[in-house]
């Protein structure tokens, strides 16, 4: 009995080690993100975190890791980025063990339009429109 109790606490344990729940901790202000405008990027207080880096969708990091007390970017070109929080230092950024995701965000020209014709239609990054 006591072996069967030990083996479901291991069982229990190493479940719990394998399934880590990673939650959003990262928000932009403003929320529609264009070119050559300032962006704020705000971290969650509760986490204690430190740096912050951005990486293209390359995955190399095209910006920081910097303190979060420095937490404004403007970015020049359009394309998809990837924003982490984490700890550590400049030269050892550390993202892990933290229950923080990363944040994917869209950077869209700026101003976002579609022209058809004479009509001009003005969406923000990230916005759908339909065509039909």
């Amino acid at each position: 009995m006591l072996k069967r109790l030990f083996f479901l606490f291991i069982l229990i344990f190493s479940f719990n080690l394998s399934n880590k729940v990673i939650g959003q901790c990262i928000t932009t202000n403003p929320t529609c993100l264009l070119t050559n405008q300032t962006i704020n990027f705000s971290f969650d207080p509760s986490l204690n975190l430190m740096l912050w880096r951005i990486l293209d969708d390359n995955g190399v990091v095209v910006y920081g890791p910097l303190s979060i007390n420095n937490s404004n970017f403007v970015f020049n070109s359009t394309g998809t980025y990837t924003v982490e929080a984490g700890y550590g230092t400049i030269t050892s950024f550390i993202t892990d063990p933290i229950s923080c995701g990363p944040l994917v965000i869209q950077i869209g020209e700026n101003p976002p339009a579609v022209s058809f014709s004479q009509n001009l239609i003005t969406i923000c990054s990230g916005d759908s429109v339909n065509l039909a």
